[in-house]
């Protein structure tokens, strides 16, 4: 089968979203999802995220025929990949023909907002009314990047792995670093600083393999801020590990965190 190209995988999700538009308004939508899902910025329980990881796997890996098609991303890969953070929500790259899967399961709401960017925005519902065995009914925010429309294209940095249990498809370190790098330089929040910092003490011996490959004025950009909050120990280390040049001595080891 010949490959979708750009103009087709846009295409499809636009006819896509047109055929998901629902018939009130998002305040309204939400409104009547006040138990379940609180806009007012009350975070979803630990257990309803892990319980929408789970599912979203799941229902993943069953529309999907070939392997590699989605990946966790996001806080929930940061687990993966060693961050002991929380997390409130789940990001997932993915192809958009499963995305017409989901028009047919009543766990799904769909906001009128939904396309954000290049970010298709849904809610998923958790709880012990869906199957889930955990204590409350909550709605998990769930937001899709769609590769072909999302940058970096993610099928050639994927692992499969355990999050939070459940064994499924996740961005490899290289990925995500390269995506916190580029969302630290639009947002400068306060998770992705530390997930970036993570991923540099974690894989320092990795990222000197494809170093180069990663954007310098994000690198720059996340070292300024380095230079305020880290000693200099740490300062030099990072450096060390993110900029594309050649350490004056071999990485033996990394600062106490």
């Amino acid at each position: 089968m010949r490959p979708q190209g750009s103009s087709e995988v846009k295409a499809q999700f636009f006819l896509f979203t047109a055929s998901a538009s629902p018939t009130t308004s998002e305040d309204e939508e939400l409104g009547a999802l006040a138990h379940l899902y609180n806009h007012n910025r009350i975070r979803p329980p630990g257990e309803n995220v892990n319980a929408a990881i789970y599912f979203m796997a799941s229902f993943l890996d069953s529309v999907i025929e070939e392997d590699g098609k989605y990946a966790i991303a996001g806080g929930c890969a940061m687990k993966f990949h060693g961050s002991f953070r929380q997390t409130f929500d789940v990001d997932i790259c993915v192809d958009p023909p499963p995305l017409y899967a989901m028009l047919r399961c009543p766990r799904f709401i769909l906001p009128s907002s939904k396309l954000i960017g290049a970010v298709f925005r849904c809610y998923l519902l958790t709880g012990p009314s869906y199957g889930d065995s955990i204590t409350a009914d909550r709605a998990v925010k769930i937001d899709l990047m769609l590769n072909d429309l999302f940058p970096p294209r993610y099928r050639n940095h994927i692992v499969r792995g355990v999050v939070d249990g459940k064994e499924s498809w996740v961005l490899d370190n290289q990925c995500l670093l390269k995506c916190k790098l580029s969302a630290y330089t639009d947002r400068a929040t306060e998770n992705d600083y530390i997930d970036i910092r993570g991923l540099a003490f974690r894989y320092y011996d990795q990222i000197q393999t494809y170093k180069h490959s990663l954007d310098l004025d994000h690198i720059e950009f996340f070292l300024d801020e380095v230079l305020v909050r880290e000693s200099q120990e740490t300062v030099t280390f990072l450096k060390c590990v993110l900029l594309p040049i050649e350490p004056s001595s071999p990485l033996q080891g990394r600062p106490i965190i």
